[in-house]
């Protein structure tokens, strides 16, 4: 597929090349198929922009690739395109010997203060890990993490200028998951 923006097309074969070789935990497919259907979804929203899509496609690097640091994405991508990605980088990924509820509850917060385009890749980054498959493959994780999905969207909620129709989207899809996980 031809992207038209340069920048765009650069975030991609940045992120595509930062997480080379890596694979997707639960469906081991190749990890940037991930950021890919997130920036896809993202564009097809009204009035979104370059800076939003190369965001979305490098959400994940400053979190999980080790070589990419805020520098790295401020050289390449500019100011705007590295502080949209440091709002959507976890910060509890910083702090070891936390417990797990403790880290959610620092992200949800980070979250909470993030702008409305922060607020939006990370609606549509949780629904692209919220597969509805989910819970056949780990039921356990899956408990907990529709709880902290839920609570994030609750965090994202209280943001009068998020889009939704997106967040609507992520409650319903939380709705399925918890629905699945009450047959079992």
């Amino acid at each position: 597929m031809k992207i038209t923006s340069e920048l765009v097309q650069k975030a991609a074969d940045f992120s595509a090349e930062a997480h080379s070789g890596v694979k997707r935990k639960y469906s081991g497919e190749p990890y940037f198929n991930h950021p890919a259907r997130v920036a896809a979804q993202l564009a097809l929203l009204p009035g979104v922009t370059e800076i939003e899509i190369a965001a979305a496609l490098l959400h994940d690097t400053l979190e999980d690739c080790a070589t990419v640091t805020s520098e790295i994405l401020k050289k390449e991508f500019g100011v705007e395109v590295m502080l949209l990605v440091q709002e959507l980088t976890n910060p509890s990924k910083n702090f070891k010997g936390v417990s797990r509820d403790e880290r959610k509850a620092m992200d949800r917060e980070h979250v909470a203060r993030a702008s409305v385009s922060a607020k939006h890749i990370k609606i549509l980054d949780r629904l692209d890990n919220l597969p509805l498959d989910f819970v056949k493959v780990d039921p356990n994780f899956a408990r907990k993490y529709a709880l902290e999905s839920r609570l994030l969207a609750d965090a994202i909620a209280e943001d009068l200028g998020v889009n939704d129709d997106l967040l609507k989207r992520l409650y319903e899809r939380i709705e399925l998951l918890e629905a699945d996980l009450r047959l079992i």
